[in-house]
């Protein structure tokens, strides 16, 4: 199927929701679809058309549970940000670890729309579908999860979640582009946020606890977005040597690259990497100064050295009742989220000198530490 067919066949499922269209056309204006490998065209159309069902299940099962949905809310979510590869997996494991608030695991941010009246069957079944799709994606992208070890029970970033509205910051980084991106926070990521919070209720509405710890380097640029639909929540931004970030997801684009492209060039994907690293601080440093956003800071570095101080001072300032938290001295094996791969700036074409130049003011700013 070419791109123009694809076009007309997916804006034809979507002929009521105008804001998803008008963010499906400007994707498919930018992506480089002419440029992909045989198998890149395959997944990308995989993508949307599943993107598409969900949007369907989702819309059907808002409709069928108008009520239900009414009476639920996402009671004081915890959203844990900053730049990709920055900590925000082991911040997130960790709070979820010793605060006892739920995240959403991989297999439901994958199929978060149940499916069945009966909770077992229901869930076995998204599980076996969520399964299969990472067992595909292991098998023919195998380079990409050493950097990023996932099980059907990790707990993922919830950008996920937003391949069902058609609103996907991350699609620039996977393909390469850039107006997409520009467009929908400029446009309708409002409205995204608005449908992401409804997807967060059917979730919840099979659960007892209606609290969640959620994650996404992304929600660091729509602060504004996140506090007009979650009024009551918290956003903690862990902030990490820019230049461990970029060497990490540097490799992983460059890979995501290769899965969509057959090819990449490493000192592209870097400079790429770079310039929209830098971007999204100005972006998240002029909401939080413009909004007079509440923001949590914690450093990277103080988490790795003092892992129980700083989850002490976050529960003092997140718990209602603090006092009876107990702070694990273990270390919760979570050295099973850490990379596998080791880094070399050389490689990637990336001179350190540069990037600490590029992000000193905000190293300056957020007291940020060089990694040795």
């Amino acid at each position: 199927m070419n791109l123009s067919r694809l076009k007309a066949s997916l804006i034809k499922s979507l002929s009521e929701d105008e804001h998803c269209i008008d963010s499906l056309v400007q994707l498919l204006e930018e992506a480089p679809y002419e440029k992909m490998s045989f198998f890149g065209k395959l997944i990308f159309r995989a993508l949307l058309k599943n993107s598409l069902n969900k949007r369907k299940q989702y819309q059907y099962f808002k409709k069928n549970n108008t009520h239900k949905l009414k009476s639920i809310h996402v009671e004081r979510p915890i959203f844990v940000t900053g730049l990709p590869r920055s900590g925000t997996t082991l911040l997130q494991n960790l709070l979820i670890n010793n605060f006892h608030i739920q995240g959403i695991p991989f297999w439901e941010i994958i199929q978060p729309i149940p499916q069945f009246q009966n909770k077992t069957i229901d869930n076995s079944f998204r599980r076996i579908k969520s399964g299969m799709m990472l067992y595909m994606a292991k098998r023919f992208g195998p380079d990409i999860f050493p950097m990023h070890p996932t099980t059907l029970n990790s707990y993922e970033e919830c950008w996920h979640l937003f391949l069902i509205t058609f609103h996907v910051y991350n699609f620039d980084f996977q393909l390469g582009i850039s107006k997409y991106g520009e467009w929908i926070s400029e446009n309708s990521i409002g409205k995204a946020y608005e449908e992401y919070e409804e997807i967060l209720r059917i979730i919840i509405s099979t659960r007892k606890d209606h609290r969640l710890i959620l994650k996404c380097p992304e929600h660091m640029i729509y602060t504004d977005k996140i506090m007009s639909t979650f009024p009551n929540c918290t956003i903690i931004w862990i902030h990490r040597d820019p230049l461990k970030s970029i060497l990490s997801y540097t490799n992983m684009i460059y890979e995501i690259h290769k899965f969509y492209f057959g090819a990449s060039d490493r000192k592209r994907v870097a400079k790429f990497v770079s310039d929209r690293f830098y971007q999204m601080i100005k972006i998240a440093i002029q909401k939080r100064t413009e909004s007079n956003i509440n923001i949590i800071d914690v450093k990277y570095q103080d988490l790795i050295i003092n892992k129980r101080k700083i989850l002490q001072y976050l529960s003092d300032n997140i718990l209602d009742d603090s006092s009876n938290v107990q702070i694990s001295k273990e270390n919760q094996n979570l050295n099973r989220l850490k990379s596998k791969i080791y880094y070399n700036p050389t490689q990637q074409g990336i001179d350190p000198n540069a990037i600490y130049h590029k992000f000193s003011d905000y190293m300056k700013q957020y007291d940020i530490s060089k990694e040795i």
